[in-house]
């Protein structure tokens, strides 16, 4: 009885953990990946709140029409600039730190994510909504 209260017990905390650290979500198709002319207005005025699928990270950040990025996670503002190449790519630079740039995929049912070079989710955009007037 005692062996099979441990054994409960064990695989119990296992599963937790597992739920806990998130999920990695297999790559997307070429042929989810937007243009740019698709990826500028999903983040121009807008602030999204994204999930990092590896560990379930959830914060939002605040799009400028003019360029300005401004993340709201954590115990303060991070600020940075983004952009979107011509290739779609959407790169963002916070301060003091290298410039990152992802494309954007679309699930084809108003989910979109941010994919690494190897088309990777990153970033999972959750929602989307117009951000405040004074952050135009």
């Amino acid at each position: 009885m005692k062996r099979q209260m441990v054994f409960i017990l064990l695989n119990t905390v296992l599963v937790l953990a597992a739920c806990s650290k998130g999920t990695d979500l297999p790559p997307v198709s070429r042929d989810a990946l937007l243009p740019a002319a698709k990826v500028t207005p999903l983040f121009a005025g807008n602030t999204l709140e994204v999930i990092r699928p590896s560990d379930n990270t959830r914060f939002k950040v605040v799009f400028t029409k003019k360029g300005g990025v401004i993340s709201l996670a954590g115990a303060g503002k991070r600020k940075g600039t983004w952009k979107v190449k011509d290739d779609g790519k959407h790169c963002l630079q916070w301060e003091s730190k290298p410039e990152q740039c992802r494309h954007v995929a679309s699930d084809g049912k108003g989910k979109y994510m941010l994919v690494d070079d190897n088309l990777k989710p990153i970033w999972v955009i959750d929602s989307i909504e117009s951000a405040k007037a004074d952050t135009q």
